[in-house]
């Protein structure tokens, strides 16, 4: 599947030409400084009992302590589990029993915040309405040192790569077009609203560019220029050139938002591979804490020549909206997305939401997505950063051999998950369509699929489709950290994922801690394809492997990383709410698909 491998597909590439090009022993030592880096001070203890559903952020249901699910009942182990898993044939199917201590879920944990009415005032809250922010709180910074010439005025909602409400010089130039990177020699806070600004608001100053890259708490401390800037600090000369500015004491933006009704939808085929996804999905969407109100709406776009047993409106639990396959979707699968939408935008029953919130089957919702549909606007959609995020052939991929009507426009390089508004929506759905068949005929030519091979443009045409559409349309994106976490992305802590306001993962496989996974749950030890394992763990779980449905890891051990907890955790809940979807009409195997 597309997010988890496009990205290792382009490391390996990078790897071989590094390879070429600096020898073995060079690339071996770098590969080991970035293995380090990402996973250091991520393996301290685990807030989470073994049994405890993900209590700290999937709402509203008792843990119950279940034992590891009984696959022998289910007739005989799934045909390929011996291939995927490593396993004699004649291997007794027999789980180790563990006993675990089980800890109550909390009910009402610390994120989960009541959240006001749309139109409620809530400027008790922080002295102003959140809307008042943008218009009333701000920074001017200047190349001179005196406050003098045209400044750059950054707004207290501005949100960068690593960090929200800061601005990171590394990314940014001054309307001249110069750099602002160690050239902010002056800057001043300014306030419009009535009377002061509330006494708990302030600016810091920090010497290194921390909304582009990761540092820790005690490094951001170490890189601390000033702190407490004020509108009455007046003009304040740096001394030290500050390459990040962050608003400090500022109202939680999910405490107080106006919001916005939202529907969050996604792409599938009838399949046993997307069934489960499909469940996961939904059991994530109705226990994350989303948005009641008002009220968040949910739909599975199918692509099906009928309603599949899963449907509501065939007696199944998942709210879906049915379309039939175009032919081209043969050649190219990923091309369901942007049809389904196309028709679920132009039918009878086309969302009525303010925000339509365009997810994967994969993406799993781990917390209210309401303040992110809150920032959308017209022509202003939210998202996050592709993995070709500033590689510039993507522009010129668009502008060369794409673009019709805003040729002088640059494409956001995004990907899912998408916060686009209702009436944006309409217009981009069927020129999405347009475009991803367009980029995918063109890269059938090998001298295009050569030269913009690091962009991955067989399968990710339709990410380019979705990203050339909207520039067509001049629709602008946000682009926010932290509304995902990959699989692939390192691993992290439960406290680390909750302090980011991580709003979903994007799942692909699962990882117990070596020595408990040898000794507790070497069942589900298996060896990947190729190798990604972070380092002192075995994978467990992978929705590559053919019996990815039906062997589903349970219990987990303690200290399991962040995104390998909600993978299982939502596999195991799922399947205890609504069972296993059956072997029928509609799933024929792992993969196959029904017409």
């Amino acid at each position: 599947p597309r997010n988890s491998y496009s990205n290792m597909s382009l490391v390996v590439s990078l790897w071989r030409r590094g390879r070429r090009r600096y020898g073995l022993p060079v690339m071996l030592i770098g590969a080991a400084l970035v293995m380090l880096a990402v996973y250091d001070g991520v393996t301290g203890p685990y807030p989470l009992a073994s049994l405890e559903p993900m209590g700290r952020s999937i709402l509203g249901r008792r843990a119950r302590a279940a034992p590891a699910p009984d696959f022998t009942t289910r007739g005989q182990r799934p045909h390929g589990m011996e291939e995927e898993m490593g396993m004699p044939a004649d291997a007794p199917p027999a789980v180790e029993e563990v006993e675990v201590e089980v800890k109550p879920v909390i009910e009402n944990p610390e994120h989960q915040r009541a959240r006001p009415e749309r139109g409620a005032d809530v400027s008790h809250l922080a002295g102003v309405h959140s809307n008042d922010l943008t218009r009333h709180a701000s920074i001017e910074i200047f190349p001179s040192k005196d406050c003098t010439g045209t400044p750059l005025t950054i707004t207290a909602h501005r949100t960068e790569h690593k960090c929200t409400r800061c601005f990171d010089a590394c990314r940014a130039n001054y309307a001249d077009g110069t750099a602002t990177l160690n050239r902010i020699s002056s800057f001043r806070v300014l306030y419009t609203g009535d009377g002061p600004m509330p006494a708990e608001w302030s600016v810091s100053s920090f010497n290194v560019c921390g909304g582009t890259f990761a540092y820790s708490a005690a490094d951001m401390d170490k890189a601390t220029i000033g702190d407490s800037y004020r509108p009455e600090s007046g003009c304040v000369k740096t001394g030290e050139h500050p390459n990040m500015l962050r608003f400090d004491g500022l109202p939680d933006p999910d405490e107080i938002y106006d919001a916005q009704t939202y529907r969050v939808v996604y792409s599938v085929e009838s399949s046993t591979y997307f069934a489960y996804q499909s469940y996961a999905n939904l059991y994530a969407f109705e226990h994350s804490n989303q948005q009641q109100s008002p009220p968040a709406a949910y739909t599975r776009l199918l692509t099906s020549s009928e309603e599949d047993d899963l449907s509501v409106a065939n007696g199944g639990k998942i709210p879906t909206f049915t379309s039939p396959r175009e032919p081209f979707s043969r050649s190219y699968s990923p091309y369901n997305k942007p049809t389904s939408l196309t028709a679920y935008m132009e039918s009878d029953v086309s969302p009525t939401e303010e925000v339509i919130v365009i997810i994967d089957p994969d993406n799993w919702l781990v917390q209210n997505i309401g303040p992110i549909a809150a920032k959308v606007r017209p022509g202003q959609a939210v998202a996050t950063a592709a993995f070709y995020d500033g590689n510039p052939l993507v522009t010129e991929l668009y502008q060369k051999h794409i673009c019709k009507n805003a040729c002088d426009f640059i494409p956001d390089t995004v990907a899912v998950p998408y916060f686009v508004h209702r009436e944006d929506a309409k217009k981009i759905a069927p020129l999405w369509k347009e475009l991803t068949k367009k980029v995918f005929e063109l890269f059938k030519d090998p001298v295009h699929a050569a030269a913009y091979q690091s962009l991955q443009p067989g399968w990710c045409a339709e990410m380019y489709g979705y990203v050339f559409a909207a520039a067509e349309l001049r629709v602008k994106h946000t682009i926010l950290p932290n509304l995902q976490h990959r699989d692939v992305d390192g691993k992290i802590t439960w406290d680390e994922a909750m302090k980011r306001r991580i709003r979903m993962i994007h799942m692909g496989r699962a990882w117990f801690a070596k020595d408990w996974a040898t000794q507790h749950a070497a069942r589900w030890v298996h060896r990947p394809a190729w190798e990604y394992s972070p380092p002192n763990t075995e994978q467990v779980w992978c929705k590559c492997n053919q019996t990815a449905a039906d062997e589903r890891p349970w219990p987990m051990p303690p200290n399991i990383d962040f995104t390998s907890n909600v993978t299982l955790t939502l596999l195991h809940q799922s399947e205890l709410e609504y069972g296993n979807a059956p072997m029928n009409k509609f799933r024929r195997g792992y993969a196959g698909t029904y017409p």
